[in-house]
């Protein structure tokens, strides 16, 4: 919804609620509910107020672990394969682990943006 819609709709449901009208039936005629109208009277903050999970995951790679595995996976031996037959032959070799896929997916989104930009140069 636009924010000229959601003022319009704040300024009805204020105007009903003055003339005497309780503000849940004004928001049931608005189809909106109450606890989007109170959302929707905050004044927008650029504070976020979300109290999330503020440390990393434990299985979260290093800088170091992450280069690593971003310089095997645009190895030469591995150039040509992707992420689904690399992780299987890491793993058979016993140095890969499951948390790790993700990072060689990533190397394999970065060569193919260097594919696709050596391409465009030429």
């Amino acid at each position: 919804m636009s924010k000229e819609g959601r003022q319009q709709i704040l300024c009805d449901v204020a105007e009903a609620v003055e003339d005497g009208s309780r503000q849940v039936k004004a928001c049931e005629l608005a189809e909106i509910s109450e606890r989007t109208l109170e959302r929707w009277q905050k004044p927008l903050t650029s504070e976020d107020h979300r109290h999330g999970q503020m440390t990393a995951p434990l299985n979260k790679l290093t800088d170091e672990e992450r280069a690593k595995i971003l310089e095997v996976a645009v190895s030469a031996e591995f150039n040509n394969l992707s992420p689904r037959q690399i992780v299987p032959t890491l793993a058979a070799r016993k140095t890969s682990s499951r948390h790790e896929k993700r990072a060689i997916y990533d190397a394999f989104q970065i060569r193919l943006n260097r594919r696709t930009d050596s391409e465009n140069e030429s």
